[in-house]
């Protein structure tokens, strides 16, 4: 079990907090990713195409918790995140963005 002193210095120590997981899939001549990123701060979301098959996803996770609240446990994480991964195919540009309740849908053409 990690203390709070060893999760606080893991964050000092990386730009991102955590790397979300996703779910890719393909129809037709597009891919699908799919993220559960609740409180996601569309202000600060970046797609990078990296090359014909990989993307990065950046963005922030806010956190609505209450500064009054004294937590007896806490587990989800907030802050910055990146996803990077390599596609089975390649892929020409972002078609479209989707964001609703918690759910980021990111939608590609193939190339």
């Amino acid at each position: 079990m990690s203390t709070v002193n060893e999760i606080l210095i893991f964050l000092l120590n990386h730009d991102y907090t955590f790397e979300p997981l996703c779910d890719v899939s393909e129809q037709g001549d597009c891919v699908l990713i799919e993220m559960e990123i609740i409180n996601l701060d569309l202000n600060h979301l970046g797609i990078d195409i990296i090359n014909e098959s990989k993307i990065k996803i950046s963005g922030t996770k806010r956190s609505k918790s209450s500064k009054e609240a004294v937590y007896l446990r806490a587990e989800r994480v907030f802050g910055k995140f990146k996803k990077e991964m390599e596609l089975p195919c390649k892929i020409k540009r972002v078609k479209d963005i989707e964001y609703k309740n918690g759910l980021l849908k990111i939608t590609l053409i193939k190339g």
